[in-house]
């Protein structure tokens, strides 16, 4: 495979800063121009049985590429949660950017963002401990429940703005949905205790768990987990996109940072219902969920459904397992050529019907590699013949990150490659459904 130019750090940075742009102007379209429907369909069947993994175990091996958890994401929009750690402080007020003066009988800042006092009372009931994360949408604070003895629990404020506030509201909207079909909170969604209006503000109660997913693999260092642990985890996981299919949801940004895992780092949920939709509602735009774990039916623009974030999950188990980003395309274009290497090319007879074909392929349905010029800084598009066929394979990948292995891990490992392989099917239609996910030996054995 041929080495990559180097890009312009400058042309890189606009480059960045437009697909942020975009996706973001994407996303708040879809809250801002599009009215709600909520049809509840028959409840089902089967309760359930709540899936736990067995005490974390990761590889002995680091992995000797670049780690996932040492990555700080930077796709093509602002993080939907972003840790306190990073150096996120409480506000003491609003600043007058007339004066440069802090107005203390302010509770929302310029941003539309809750300004928060360690102490605050919300909703006469939970009690501000302190500022867990921000992210696009909203504010994250640790809170005490006061009529629970004190429980802790997560209190997202959604930014004072109407459109912040429909994407909120649609968000209740899913996870009453969801909590309506698993009233036992045993499908591993993440459950909404509490929603109310404070100072203008929406806020959503929600569970407390320990970390998200990312946060886990840079805790455990840079090694991946073992292969028993990615077999519980994906069967919790296969669990809630059987809800929200269930549902007729589409998650749509499913990535470590949106999957939480308790203190006993056995249990997970998916979480961050903000960017999910009705299967009905789909609309086709290229920047819906994060880049790395992005289908490449979105990337070419195609009708899509909950077969999207089958692709996701995929990527999320491999990254769980190796401790690297299998995909980190630096645009939907590269993200194409990452994925081909891998899969191969799409069926011609969906890149014919795709939206943004033309950006992606030639008039004979091969892929064009966009390159940027280092003198001129125009744009090259180089065809590649050679990825009709995949150039790269899963169990080779997987086992670079292998070693010192059980006859039963070595089986599990062959059967987590066999079912990565039909996760990644480039045809959504061929492509292993939840239901067969389930039932995949990876799974069941």
């Amino acid at each position: 495979m041929e080495e990559e130019e180097e890009e312009d750090e400058e042309a890189a940075a606009a480059r960045k800063a437009e697909e942020r742009r975009r996706r973001r102007a994407a996303i708040m379209a879809k809250f801002s121009n599009k009215g709600t429907e909520n049809k509840e369909e028959q409840k089902e069947e089967e309760a359930a049985q709540e899936t736990k993994a067995p005490p974390l175990e990761t590889k002995r091996s680091p992995a000797r590429e670049v780690s996932a958890a040492s990555i700080e994401e930077k796709d093509d929009f602002e993080e939907l949660f972003i840790k306190g750690s990073k150096g996120v402080k409480p506000a003491e007020g609003k600043v007058n950017t007339l004066t440069g003066n802090i107005d203390v009988d302010s509770f929302t800042d310029s941003e539309g963002y809750y300004v928060f006092r360690p102490g605050d009372m919300l909703n006469e009931r939970y009690r501000v401990m302190k500022n867990q994360g921000r992210g696009v949408f909203s504010t994250v604070l640790r809170v005490q429940d006061m009529a629970q003895d004190q429980q802790e629990k997560v209190v997202k404020v959604v930014r004072g703005n109407e459109t912040m506030k429909k994407a909120g509201q649609r968000e209740i909207e899913f996870l009453k949905l969801l909590a309506q079909k698993d009233p036992e909170g045993k499908k591993h969604c993440v459950q909404l205790y509490d929603y109310f209006i404070h100072r203008g503000h929406l806020c959503m109660v929600f569970e407390p768990l320990s970390m998200n997913l990312r946060e886990l693999l840079r805790k455990l260092g840079h090694v991946g987990l073992s292969v028993v642990a990615i077999q519980s985890f994906a069967k919790q996981l296969f669990l809630s996109l059987k809800l929200c299919k269930q549902c007729q949801l589409i998650h749509g940004d499913i990535k470590p940072d949106n999957i939480l895992v308790n203190k006993d780092h056995n249990l997970i949920k998916l979480c961050d219902f903000g960017s999910a939709g009705y299967k009905k509602d789909a609309e086709i735009t290229p920047y819906l969920c994060s880049r790395f774990y992005r289908a490449p039916e979105i990337i070419l623009g195609l009708k899509y459904d909950e077969q999207s974030d089958i692709w996701s999950v995929a990527t999320v188990l491999y990254e769980l397992y190796t401790g690297k980003i299998l995909y980190p395309g630096k645009s939907n274009n590269d993200m194409l050529r990452y994925q081909m290497e891998l899969n191969g090319n799409f069926p011609k007879r969906l890149i014919k019907k795709g939206k943004f074909k033309g950006q992606h392929f030639d008039s004979d349905q091969v892929y064009l590699q966009v390159k940027v010029d280092p003198l001129s800084k125009l744009e090259l598009k180089q065809p590649r013949k050679d990825l009709q066929t995949p150039v790269k394979h899963f169990h080779k990948l997987l086992r670079q990150h292998s070693k010192k292995m059980s006859d039963h891990e070595k089986k599990k490992l062959v059967q987590l490659a066999d079912l990565l392989t039909k996760m990644f099917n480039m045809d959504p239609g061929r492509r292993l459904n939840v239901e067969q996910c389930i039932q995949h030996p990876f799974i069941k054995e």
